[in-house]
């Protein structure tokens, strides 16, 4: 009796089933394919579209572009069914990810803070996000690509291995151009968004991308090749850390140091034969031993090219007119210049006029001057005219304008308020070269060595950017 009782109320609960399912499954919720998409975009109406789609599969399945198609649908309705009961609608990243929007889903992780695991279960819901990613890719702007960064927050997720290989390849493509063809400045947090977000499928495309590139005789294009190889190099310094050197093609990075040295010895020959022209004559003293190692070190620099040699003969021949005057300025430490040479014939004639030019004298250093001192302190009326000066000279120099000041107190010995007074106007007219080489020579004369040498870089790339 009881299992008859039993039987019957199972009957009876499939009947109840069946009525509550054909109340919501019928003829009537039938919709179109593209209609049904669309609908299961909407948080609020994933029920709306459950029923309208089975009610389409059961009574218009040839609404479907396939059998597949309707099954992933259905899995896709009942999926962001099931994550609504562990996230809330109030989730603008969830949200996001149902209304299958990129740009709303970039938008929100903004205000994501940290790299998170907590949207993982959702991953499968975002293949429209590599589908607009690729077609980003089509029309590639590196500002639209950028915006993808914000993904690297979204812990494991995969982008670039989603998409096929024909694809990375035009992205490679498209960043390799974007930096040699418009010198696209990246910096540190760039280089470490693009790493985290292309990893080693990235790197390994990009390295066989960049081989056409690469040409040690296309010497007019040195400074592309550069561009690209620093890129290159710190994107696998950024991936891989202290270990990017076993992991980088031995080749390429060989070439980027090559490269490296070649820019880092033309950029200080360069700015060493500016402060020959500009340096106080205390300081030529300090620059002729830099000069000797700039002239050893040509010879260890395997990429010689004609800018190179004139960069190095504008050295030589600038050091050789400032200290044909200011020799005596030298103090004698014994250099032997008998053995000094250059590996190139031009440059190495040069060298030798310098050197029959410079005849090294101690420096002798000049008595103090004390009369006058005893003068002042014994006569009033001299003290008295002193003060009226130094208060005429304090009310002028606080009318001067900072350049003005700062090159008065120089000139009397006042390095350090000088100084002081240099580095407020550099910051107010950053243009002005001689502020830079100014400020560079009282670092000099403070012992202020790699300061100075920095001013002068300053100066260097100033005075550049007016040449051209």
């Amino acid at each position: 009796m009881g299992k008859r009782k039993s039987g019957k109320l199972f009957i009876i609960l499939l009947i109840i089933f069946f009525e509550l399912l054909i109340a919501a499954v019928s003829e009537e919720n039938i919709m179109p394919y593209e209609a049904l998409i669309e609908l299961q975009k909407k948080p609020n109406d994933l029920q709306y579209a459950l029923d309208h789609t089975l009610s389409t599969v059961m009574y218009a399945e040839e609404n479907f572009p396939s059998q597949a198609s309707a099954e992933m649908l259905l899995k896709r309705i009942y999926t962001k069914m099931e994550l609504t009961k562990q996230f809330s609608l109030e989730d603008e990243v969830f949200t996001s990810i149902i209304k299958e929007s990129t740009g709303s889903l970039l938008k929100a992780l903004q205000s994501v803070d940290e790299e998170t695991d907590r949207y993982t279960s959702a991953y499968s819901l975002m293949d429209f996000v590599n589908n607009d990613f690729s077609q980003m890719i089509e029309q590639f702007h590196f500002e639209k690509f950028k915006e993808f960064f914000q993904l690297n927050k979204l812990k494991d997720f995969q982008l670039i291995e989603s998409i096929d290989g024909e694809q990375i390849q035009k992205l490679t493509a498209q960043i390799i151009e974007t930096i040699i063809q418009n010198n696209y400045y990246l910096n540190e947090e760039t280089y470490n968004e693009i790493a985290k977000l292309g990893k080693n499928k990235f790197l390994n495309y990009l390295s066989i991308q960049i081989t056409p590139y690469l040409n040690k005789k296309r010497v007019e294009e040195y400074e592309k090749q550069f561009s690209l190889l620093k890129a290159y190099t710190k994107l696998y310094k950024t991936y891989h850390g202290q270990a990017f050197e076993q992991e980088i093609p031995e080749e390429k990075y060989l070439y980027y140091t090559e490269l490296t040295n070649y820019y880092d010895y033309i950029s200080n020959v360069e700015i060493l034969s500016r402060r020959f022209l500009t340096a106080e004559k205390e300081t030529l003293s300090n620059l002729f031993p830099v000069f000797l190692k700039y002239v050893e070190q040509y010879n260890t620099i395997s990429l010689k090219t004609e800018i190179l040699n004139n960069a190095v003969q504008r050295m030589i021949k600038n050091a050789s007119t400032r200290l044909s005057y200011d020799k005596n300025e030298l103090i004698d430490e014994g250099y032997d210049l008998k053995g000094l040479s250059i590996a190139n014939e031009e440059l190495n004639e040069n060298l030798k006029n310098l050197i029959s030019v410079i005849k090294i004298e101690s420096q002798t250093k000049q008595p103090e001057q004390e009369d006058f001192v005893i003068q002042l302190l014994t006569n009033p009326t001299l003290i008295y005219s002193v003060f009226i000066i130094m208060g005429i000279l304090f009310i002028v120099l606080f009318a001067l304008p900072l350049k003005f000041k700062a090159t008065l107190l120089k000139n009397i010995g006042l390095n350090s308020r000088s100084l002081s007074l240099f580095e407020k106007a550099a910051i107010k007219h950053p243009m002005d070269p001689d502020l830079h080489i100014k400020t560079a020579q009282i670092y000099e004369k403070l012992g202020r060595e790699e300061e100075a040498m920095n001013e002068y870089k300053i100066a260097s790339k100033v005075l550049d950017m007016k040449e051209d």
